[in-house]
């Protein structure tokens, strides 16, 4: 009982822990909102880096495909220079060629240039002086410019080249004008697809990816990886191609228009030519590495907060236990072990901290010293065996007695007991001490040396009001003694009676 009452007024442990598991809640969080944030930065930086690596790579591919068809461009103005001399055609063929094809493009893209007459027969070759026969006027690239003045530099759809085994082509070409403006011609440069498609294959890409070279038609002119069966596409009308037309050089994410999936687009248009250059990256593939990251982070989190709920729940219990631990200690400390009521230390505790209140509240305070008549007859008689268990049973009745929870019971030592009553005037403490006093005759204890045959209890009481008291070393003291003086008399007087006191 004395555990249990110091527990309640140390109250520490418990709130020990409730600050333990707002710490532990704290640290918690704290790793799971750094670990969030972390994760998210990462996220962030994947994507940014993803940005930023297909931006490099059209970049480096835009001024690879757009410096070599200006390279092919400045050949022919080179050409279309040389055929504006006049008398060209009375030059010797050896000559002809110097001046016409000085400037032709060393371009790994490049077949031939040539030059056609107005019903698209060939006329001059950069492949050799002597120039192969060929007729274009059946080719998109050689109507255009006989059929209007403005196509400018012209790229052409993709056709079999015949001179060179049927591979796949296209044809840069511009017109040639008369003095008047009249049509005299086209000179045109062929570039080979496949030289563009190795080029593109040796770009390393992610899963599922792509990159592709459109006309600004929407065909696909060369795509790496190549489409199954060599198919070709055109995506005209697609909103990612109309977007990527529209804007001309960027990068967003939308769905692909080939197989639906959600992608990472970055697009050019090389050297500003009637071309678009682009990738597509699966966002799948982009945030795979970050993935895998976060479920190692999120589960080493999860982790590390179960082991910080887990430790703190075990220092909870340590320290549960030691606490429990102590407050025994500490009650063993104030608590009789015969009776396990408060002992006299506890009691000269309890008094003073009482007497503070008293005066503060302005409430009266009374004690009652209990004595167990002719006790040392008893156990002369009974032994002390059963001493002990009267000394028990007393303590008993005085607990039932003292039923209030400020109300301290303890053995004072020997067959004495006391009673502390905290705002309990005279009368008060008058009818508690009638009570004790009839629970023990109502008992009725055989006691062989008392005069009435049974146990019996004489009883000092002493009541004070510590505002009239003047402060001074002691002041509890005095109720006690006052409380002593009124149980001597009780006994003088032939016991098993309770006598009072006022303290002046």
């Amino acid at each position: 009982m004395v555990l249990e009452q110091m527990e309640r007024e140390a109250g520490s442990p418990a709130r020990f822990g409730r600050r333990l598991n707002l710490l532990a809640l704290a640290i918690a969080l704290g790793v799971m909102g750094v670990t969030g944030a972390s994760l998210w930065q990462s996220r962030q930086d994947a994507w940014d880096s993803a940005e930023i690596g297909a931006r490099n790579v059209i970049a480096a591919l835009g001024r690879d495909i757009g410096g070599n068809i200006r390279l092919v461009e400045a050949a022919m103005e080179g050409v279309a220079d040389g055929l504006a001399l006049p008398g060209i055609w009375a030059y010797p063929p050896d000559v002809r060629y110097l001046i016409l094809f000085d400037r032709s493009a060393r371009s790994p893209y490049l077949h031939s240039v040539m030059v056609f007459d107005t019903e698209g027969e060939s006329i001059a070759d950069s492949d050799g002086v002597l120039v192969r026969p060929l007729n274009v006027a059946d080719r998109d690239y050689f109507r255009v410019h006989r059929d209007g003045p403005d196509a400018g530099l012209y790229l052409s759809e993709p056709f079999a080249n015949r001179l060179h085994g049927g591979i796949t082509s296209i044809a840069v070409s511009r017109r040639l004008d008369g003095p008047g403006g009249e049509f005299r011609g086209i000179v045109a440069a062929t570039l080979s697809l496949p030289a563009v498609q190795q080029r593109l294959a040796g770009i390393a890409l992610p899963a599922d990816s792509s990159l592709n070279l459109f006309a600004l038609d929407g065909s696909i002119l060369v795509r790496q990886p190549p489409l199954a069966g060599g198919q070709r596409l055109s995506l005209a009308g697609a909103p990612t191609f109309e977007r990527v037309k529209a804007e001309g050089e960027g990068v967003f994410t939308g769905p692909s228009a080939i197989d639906g999936g959600q992608k990472l687009y970055a697009f050019t248009r090389p050297a500003g030519l009637p071309l678009i250059l682009n990738t597509a990256i699966p966002t799948r593939e982009i945030m795979q590495p970050w993935l895998r990251k976060a479920a190692i982070m999120a589960a080493l989190t999860v982790l590390l907060c179960g082991a910080v709920v887990v430790l703190t729940f075990l220092f909870q219990r340590e320290l549960t236990r030691r606490s429990r631990l102590e407050a025994a200690l500490e009650a063993l400390a104030v608590t009789d072990a015969l009776t396990g009521l408060a002992n006299r230390r506890a009691m000269d505790r309890a008094l003073e901290r009482e007497w503070r209140a008293a005066r503060r509240n302005g409430r009266p305070i009374s004690f009652m010293m209990i004595d167990l008549d002719w006790f040392k007859q008893f156990n002369d008689y009974y032994g002390h065996t059963e001493g002990d268990q009267a000394l028990r049973a007393v303590a008993r009745l005085l607990l039932e007695t003292a039923r209030r929870p400020r109300d301290q019971a303890a053995r004072y030592g020997g067959e004495e007991f006391c009673l502390l009553m905290p705002e309990t005037d005279a009368a008060g403490a008058r009818r508690v001490a009638q009570t004790l006093h009839a629970a023990v005759a109502r008992r009725a204890m055989p006691h062989a040396g008392s005069p009435g045959g049974t146990l019996s209890l004489s009883i000092g009481l002493a009541t004070a009001d510590p505002r009239q008291q003047e402060p001074g070393p002691g002041d509890a003291l005095q109720l006690v003694e006052a409380a002593d003086r009124a149980l001597y008399r009780a006994k003088a007087a032939g016991r098993d009676r309770i006598e009072a006191r006022q303290v002046a």
